[in-house]
This record gives C-alpha cells, structure tokens and sequence, in this order.
C-alpha cells in the first residue's frame, strides 16, 4: 500500500482525495502536527512508514542529516 504524510502546504481535502483512490494518505493536520517542525514531521513520517510529500524547498536539508536536527 502507497502510505504518504501530507505536509501542511498541501491542503487537507488532498489526503482525502488520495484516500478515495486508494491510497493510505494523512495530512499533518490529522495527525496533530500542524505546528509541528519539519524535523518532527519525518520523524513520524519514519515512525509509521510514511513517505513525506512537501512544498517546502528545505526539507532535503533534515533528509541529507538524518540524525541531526537542522537549525534556522
């Protein structure tokens, strides 16, 4: 199964698009992350096999340092 976390520059009527089609989709909204970091989003992303889909332009940053959070 495609399962995906739906960062919060999507909107969440998406995840529920994805759903109707299929797939295992969350939006961090749902999920209680909707003021969350980025670094804190993937760590759930990993924690529940979740691929991270963004718009976000600084998310490859945590994903080439996975084991150090990223400061702005």
């Amino acid at each position: 199964m495609n399962r995906v976390l739906l960062d919060q520059g999507l909107a969440p009527r998406t995840a529920a698009l994805l759903r109707s089609d299929g797939w295992e989709a969350l939006h961090v909204s749902e999920a209680g992350l909707e003021r969350a970091d980025d670094a804190d989003i993937l760590d759930f992303g990993r924690q529940h096999s979740m691929a991270c889909i963004t718009l976000d332009h600084d998310f490859h940053a945590y994903l080439a340092l996975p084991c150090r959070r990223v400061r702005r």
